[in-house]
């Protein structure tokens, strides 16, 4: 008794053809009936001529972002990761990447968070196809920063903050620097902090022991022994 050794690729290959001839047809009646395309979108058979309507060249010196953009507009619909990276390659666009579809797939995650690209369920698009879904992401950005704000309702602007910590640093060091020359002896941190609090000029002490430590280093005041401070 022979057992016949069955030909899988063949088999593989009718099984996709049979398919293809059947996501058409159902294709064609959704048309008929005016209905939605089905959840797998693009068929294996649309898929294959879209890729060939791209020229070699079309994505040649362009940067992933720039060539997936292109790209989508050239196919006019969604698209799988896997589709996009097929048409990429076809189009001529050059990486040294081990792992393309990885590569191709962070991408489209980067340019979703920035507006560039929308998701359809598995699938890939253009933000302009969707304005519904554009909308939507410019109501809730709009929200996260109105709920930010009510957040910090007194927290000053950063240059208003900025430009106070440096009204403050000089006229700290100044205030510091006359205690010192006043003094008869050299000073620590937290003396001269309670000389300037009964003039009452009160510091934080972390803050005063940062502006001797600048003024030290600039030659401004004398560091006698670890601690202690005098006027030169």
């Amino acid at each position: 008794m022979t057992t016949e050794q069955i030909n899988y690729e063949a088999v593989l290959a009718d099984l996709k053809a049979r398919r293809d001839a059947l996501n058409d047809a159902i294709a064609g009646i959704e048309r008929i009936l005016g209905l939605a395309p089905s959840p797998n979108g693009t068929t294996a058979g649309q898929a294959t001529h879209d890729l060939q309507t791209i020229p070699s060249d079309a994505f040649f010196g362009l940067s992933i972002p720039d060539a997936l953009k292109k790209c989508l507009g050239m196919l006019k619909r969604k698209q799988s990761v896997k589709i996009l990276c097929d048409a990429l390659g076809r189009g001529g666009l050059n990486s040294t990447a081990k792992n393309f579809y990885a590569t191709v797939y962070s991408a489209l995650v980067r340019m979703e968070k920035a507006g560039d690209i929308v998701k359809i369920d598995t699938k890939w698009g253009l933000p302009d196809w969707y304005p519904g879904m554009r909308k939507d992401r410019t109501r809730r950005k709009a929200a996260v920063v109105v709920d930010e704000q009510a957040a910090t309702p007194d927290s000053p602007p950063a240059a208003e903050t900025a430009a106070s910590k440096e009204e403050a640093g000089p006229s700290m060091r100044a205030r510091a620097r006359d205690v010192l020359a006043k003094a008869s002896k050299p000073l620590r941190a937290h003396e001269i902090a309670q000389q300037l609090a009964s003039e009452g000029q009160p510091v934080e002490i972390r803050s005063l022991q940062a502006a001797l430590a600048a003024m030290v280093k600039h030659n401004q005041i004398g560091r006698v022994s670890a601690g202690k401070y005098s006027a030169v």
